[in-house]
């Protein structure tokens, strides 16, 4: 009794929500791509809403760390879509086991929504054709680490690259600056040496906390061997480094931006590693 009163009440709470979401994502299928690509996604700070036909598979993704908001219903239907709120998405992205279906829903999404960004799945490359035409913006192969992908397309409307060069030891503030105060996400730093002229080496540097800023701080202080390479890699880019950063509104991009212009960091945005490689080393 005391745990189906429990579902009833978070059942409530869950069609609350669903009525008043905006700009959220909506995942349509909650396979293996669904489900990499919603634990992604809410990783970043997305609202996720999963819809799928299976019973099983709904039950599972309100399973899944925090719960997903779920719909289950036949995604054909536009009722099944117009409670999960696709009239009011930011993205969709459309990842059930079957083309046809995708194609389908596709078109559906499209009417209820004109102005959703759609990131279709095709599991057969033949198929790859027809979801533009229904509608989707972008097309992912469902066998090329498909939840990854349609993430990163989500992700690329909302992040950029900035890249600065200060000291070692105003790494704190530049941090601070862009994830604690202004919205950002860090998602990487990417150094670049006239040793690796094709690409900059890339390392993986999550901060968008105080909690993630004070870890990384820690870390520095205290790792003696954290620290000796920081060093010299901060010597081996002469103190120039990029990040690649998300936002969840584009405001927050510009002032990040002019905040770290009035520090004297920045040396631009989206700039290639060839344009960092001349300002810094060539000029």
């Amino acid at each position: 009794m005391r745990g189906g009163l429990r579902e009833f009440l978070y059942d409530i709470d869950q069609r609350r929500w669903l009525r008043a979401v905006r700009d959220h994502v909506v995942v349509c299928g909650f396979g293996r791509v669904g489900a990499q690509a919603a634990g992604r996604l809410r990783a970043h700070g997305f609202d996720v809403v999963v819809v799928d036909t299976s019973k099983e598979r709904v039950e599972r993704a309100r399973r899944e760390g925090s719960v997903f908001p779920t719909v289950e219903g036949n995604l054909t239907d536009r009722r099944t879509l117009e409670r999960a709120g696709v009239d009011r998405a930011r993205f969709v992205v459309v990842c059930t086991d079957s083309d046809e279906t995708n194609v389908y829903v596709t078109l559906l999404v499209r009417k209820l929504n004109p102005d959703a960004r759609v990131i279709a799945v095709a599991r057969d490359p033949e198929n790859a054709d027809l979801l533009p035409h229904a509608g989707a913006d972008e097309v992912v192969d469902a066998y090329r680490v498909a939840g990854e992908e349609a993430v990163e397309r989500v992700l690329a409307e909302h992040s950029f690259t900035v890249t600065v060069r200060h000291d070692l030891d105003e790494v704190e503030k530049e941090w601070r600056t862009i994830a604690v105060e202004n919205g950002g996400t860090i998602l990487d730093v990417r150094f670049h040496v006239p040793e690796s002229p094709e690409e900059p080496i890339v390392k993986e540097l999550p901060v968008e906390s105080p909690e993630d800023l004070q870890r990384r701080k820690e870390l520095l202080g205290t790792s003696e061997e954290f620290r000796s390479m920081a060093e010299a890699l901060h010597e081996l880019c002469r103190g120039a480094h990029s990040h690649r950063v998300f936002v969840a509104d584009p405001s927050d991009k510009e002032r990040i931006v002019k905040e770290l212009e009035k520090l004297g960091f920045l040396i631009g945005v989206d700039l290639s590693h060839e344009e960092v490689l001349d300002r810094t080393f060539r000029n």
